[in-house]
C-alpha cells in the first residue's frame, strides 16, 4: 500500500577498504533481519593540479674557471620524478634537471625523495650578469618563476688593480651610500645560509651589542645604544666619521670574514678583533680596543686620522714609498706613490700590497710571499657594490 521502503544512509569514511553490514530492525512479531554485508574500497580524493615549488638560492662565481654556478631546489607534487629548470643568462637559456640530493627540502615538505636540488655551472665572461631561473611544470599547473639574481664575475688576473689608487677619495668619504636598513638587508643576503657558532656566537646579521658612548678625534661622538645591531653600529660609525659604510663592510670581511662567516668560523675572538684595529702583525692586539663597536668606530676614525695627519704616518698622497708585498721583508717591495688620500690611508692601515702571484689568482691564493688585505678590499668593493 506504500512505496517508501528504500534506505539511503551516507557515512563518513577514510580512504581504504571498508565492510558495511546492514540489519533491518523488526517491528511487532518476528525478529531482526540481517540483510548482509558488502565490502568496498574508498579511493583518496583526487588531488588538485599544482605548480612547481622551489627556491633560487645563490650564484657562485669561479674566477679561475670563469664560470657561474647556479644553485637551488625545486619539485612538483604532480610527479614523483625530478623536474627541469631553465636558467637564462645574457639571453641564452640553459636546461638542467633538479636531481641532486637535498635532504633538508625532503624533510621540510615531507617528500618521498630527496632529489630536488639543482646545481648548474655556466660559462661566463668577466662582468656583471643577471641570471633568471624558471621551474618547468609537470601535469596540471604552470611554470614557476623562481626569480633572478645578479652577480659580478671578476677576471682571473689582476683586472685593473692599481696599487697607487686602490679606491678613490669619493669612494672612501661617502657616508650616505647605505642607511642602517640597507646595511641590514645586505647582511641578511650575504648571511642567508649562516648558522650560529658552536658556542652560540651569532651570525653577523643577528648580532647585537649594548654600546657605550665613545668619542674620537675627527668624528662626532658615537651614541650609546641598549641593543644595537651590527648594521646600526656600522651605520653610526660611518655617519660619525664620514666614511662609506661599504668600505667598513668589506673591511669586516677582509679582516675577519665576518660578513660570510658561519658555524665554527664564528667565534667571539673574531668579533673582538672585527676590524683588525690595533692588532699588529706577529703582535698582540690592544685589549682596550677589543669589541665589535669599538673596532668599527675606531677603524672609521683611524682612516680619517690618517688623512688629517699625513705627516705622522708612513704613507701620504704624492709621497713615494717602498711598500712591501708581505710582512716578511725578505719577500721584497716596490715603489708606490699613492695618488689619493684614500689609498694612502689604506696603506697606513694595512701596509702591504699584493704581489703578482696574488693578483694573478684574484679569488684564490698566491704564493708564500703574497698578502691579500688591500687586494681583497679592492676586489670585494667591486664585486659587492
Amino acid at each position: 500500500t506504500r512505496n517508501t521502503t528504500g534506505f539511503n544512509l551516507t557515512l563518513p569514511a577514510k580512504p581504504g577498504t571498508h565492510t558495511i553490514c546492514v540489519t533491518a530492525l523488526n517491528q511487532g512479531g518476528g525478529t531482526n533481519t540481517h540483510l548482509g554485508c558488502r565490502t568496498t574500497t574508498l579511493a583518496p580524493p583526487p588531488t588538485q593540479p599544482t605548480s612547481p615549488r622551489g627556491n633560487f638560492e645563490e650564484i657562485i662565481p669561479n674566477t679561475t674557471k670563469q664560470t657561474l654556478t647556479v644553485k637551488g631546489w625545486t619539485f612538483d607534487h604532480d610527479t614523483p620524478t625530478p623536474i627541469s629548470i631553465h636558467a637564462t643568462i645574457n639571453g641564452t637559456t640553459h636546461t638542467a634537471t633538479a636531481n641532486t640530493p637535498r635532504s633538508d627540502v625532503q624533510r621540510a615538505f615531507s617528500l618521498t625523495r630527496n632529489t630536488t636540488g639543482f646545481n648548474l655551472t655556466l660559462p661566463a665572461k668577466p662582468g656583471t650578469h643577471t641570471i633568471c631561473v624558471t621551474a618547468l611544470n609537470q601535469g596540471g599547473g604552470t611554470n614557476t618563476h623562481l626569480g633572478c639574481r645578479t652577480t659580478t664575475l671578476e677576471g682571473g688576473h689582476r683586472s685593473g688593480f692599481n696599487p697607487a689608487s686602490i679606491i678613490t677619495d669619493d669612494q672612501l668619504f661617502a657616508p650616505n651610500t647605505m642607511d642602517a636598513s640597507a646595511i641590514q638587508s645586505f647582511l641578511n643576503d650575504k648571511g642567508r645560509s649562516c648558522r650560529a657558532g658552536s658556542q652560540g656566537v651569532p651570525c653577523l646579521k643577528h648580532y647585537t651589542e649594548r654600546t657605550l658612548p665613545m668619542s674620537l678625534p675627527y668624528c662626532t661622538p658615537f651614541s650609546a645604544g641598549h641593543s644595537d645591531s651590527a648594521a646600526q653600529i656600522i651605520n653610526k660609525a660611518a655617519k660619525a666619521c664620514g666614511i662609506n659604510p661599504q668600505v667598513l663592510i668589506v673591511m669586516l670581511q677582509k679582516e675577519q670574514g665576518l660578513i660570510t662567516a658561519s658555524g665554527n668560523a664564528l667565534t667571539r675572538t673574531r668579533y673582538q678583533r672585527a676590524m683588525g684595529l690595533s692588532c699588529p702583525d706577529y703582535g698582540t692586539c690592544d685589549p682596550s680596543q677589543a669589541g665589535f663597536s669599538k673596532q668599527v668606530y675606531g677603524a672609521a676614525a683611524r682612516l680619517v686620522k690618517y688623512v688629517k695627519e699625513p705627516h705622522r704616518y708612513n704613507f701620504a698622497v704624492g709621497r713615494t714609498s717602498q711598500i712591501q708585498f708581505h710582512p716578511s721583508a725578505s719577500c721584497g717591495s716596490s715603489a708606490v706613490t699613492p695618488q689619493n688620500r684614500a689609498t694612502a690611508a689604506l696603506y697606513n692601515y694595512t701596509p702591504y700590497q699584493p704581489n703578482t702571484a696574488a693578483l694573478n689568482n684574484m679569488y684564490g691564493v698566491g704564493d708564500s710571499c703574497s698578502s691579500y688585505g688591500n687586494r681583497n678590499l679592492w676586489r670585494l668593493l667591486k664585486a659587492w657594490f
